[in-house]
């Protein structure tokens, strides 16, 4: 067992027998930015969002690759964090950057992507490291899981009380529209989207909000009927109707690879 003093009055604890420990960087409102320099033993950089804004009071979670332990640095109103002192003899470590969010009543740890595909890449903080990090609402999740979207998903399905010949089958032809209904969880402006898709495949890739939405399905003579849909999930619960309103399925807790649930939604002719 190692005890390491911090800077600050942090102390962190780490072991490679799993006792672990947290640590939290406060006491630097201006950290060493990335073109001006690093600061031996240290990870810095910033947060901005999809529209290149500063993401603030975001947390950057550093962990050493081979042992247990946790040290938090958090943005300031630029977007710039910088860590406490971090022990070269752990190295290497990894980075990962949240943003909780209170979003229609419901807490979501937003993973942030990386500016760059190397800044989810491990690394000694001898020289100073630099990681930096951007809001992505949209786009391949690098860095987490395989097929995860920074957008959420729609997965559509047949209630169980829905009779038979109410059914949508997987290979019939859906047309969704998505309208924002107020702004988006990382406070920009929505757009309107129009999908055309089978319906097993669902809807993919949709930045995160809130929206008012409708669904038809093209039958095999070209005309279209209007979708019955309901959505019951962690998040909000509707009855049927033809056109709802629906929040995506998000993570409470941060420390987690992923994005955003597969939100489901039913749908019956």
């Amino acid at each position: 067992m190692r005890n390491i003093m911090m800077a600050m009055t942090a102390v962190l604890v780490l072991s490679a027998c799993g006792a672990g420990g947290t640590g939290t960087n406060t006491g630097h409102p201006n950290p060493t930015s990335p073109t001006g320099g690093t600061t031996a033993n240290t990870l810095s950089g910033r947060i901005l969002d999809a529209a290149g804004k500063p993401v603030a009071d975001a947390e950057v979670w550093i962990q050493p690759v081979s042992y247990q332990g946790l040290i938090k640095a958090r943005t300031d109103a630029q977007g710039r964090y910088q860590s406490i002192e971090l022990n070269p003899s752990l190295a290497p470590y990894r980075a990962q950057a949240y943003k909780v969010v209170n979003y229609h009543g419901e807490q979501n740890c937003v993973r942030m992507g990386g500016e760059t595909s190397a800044d989810f890449d491990v690394f000694n903080a001898k020289d100073g490291a630099v990681r930096n990090f951007r809001w992505k609402m949209q786009g391949s999740s690098e860095g987490g899981y395989d097929d995860q979207t920074w957008g959420g998903n729609l997965r559509f399905y047949k209630d169980p009380e829905t009779d038979d010949a109410d059914m949508v089958r997987s290979d019939e032809v859906l047309e969704v529209k998505l309208v924002p209904n107020g702004p988006l969880i990382d406070g920009s402006v929505g757009e309107e989207w129009d999908y055309t898709v089978h319906t097993g495949q669902g809807v993919k890739d949709v930045p995160v909000g809130r929206y008012n939405m409708s669904a038809v399905v093209v039958n095999a003579d070209g005309t279209k009927t209007p979708l019955r849909l309901k959505a019951d999930n962690d998040v909000q619960q509707t009855g049927w109707n033809t056109t709802i309103t629906i929040l995506f399925d998000g993570l409470s807790n941060c420390g987690h690879y992923a994005t955003f649930h597969s939100t489901p939604i039913a749908i019956s002719r």
